[in-house]
């Protein structure tokens, strides 16, 4: 029963979420909603008062909700399908490509160096 009620915190937190960031006028997708609601409500928000009912007190709790979880991606993914339109990605096509491997290859640059970093000062405490 307490796996109920915390499931339907996190899904009311998601969808309050939502509305707070468009009253704000925070043009952000509604997956940023949810998963900031998800960062409130997870052991290390909410759940970390201990409070029966009240987010999820541990990673235990989280991941016996695995098959929602999966479940939830799955939805969140066709949403975000949801908003690419083909009449739009023909359009940008060149350039959306050439931005997004550019953002990969950064991005891998940037955690390559900063785990190399770490390595370094921490040496034998996080092995390479």
């Amino acid at each position: 029963m307490e796996n109920l009620l915390s499931l339907a915190i996190a899904l009311v937190a998601g969808l309050m979420m939502t509305r707070l960031l468009k009253v704000l006028h925070l043009n952000l997708p509604d997956v940023t909603s949810y998963l900031i609601a998800g960062l409130l409500i997870g052991p290390y928000g909410l759940g970390a008062l201990n409070i029966p009912g009240l987010g999820f007190t541990s990673l235990e709790a989280v991941e016996g909700m695995n098959l929602i979880s999966q479940t939830a991606l799955g939805f969140i993914a066709f949403a975000i399908g949801n908003e690419f339109r083909l009449k739009q990605l023909k359009k940008i096509g060149k350039q959306a490509v050439i931005v997004g491997i550019v953002q990969a290859v950064v991005a891998t640059l940037c955690v390559d160096a900063a785990l190399f970093g770490l390595c370094f000062f921490l040496g034998d405490k996080l092995p390479m």
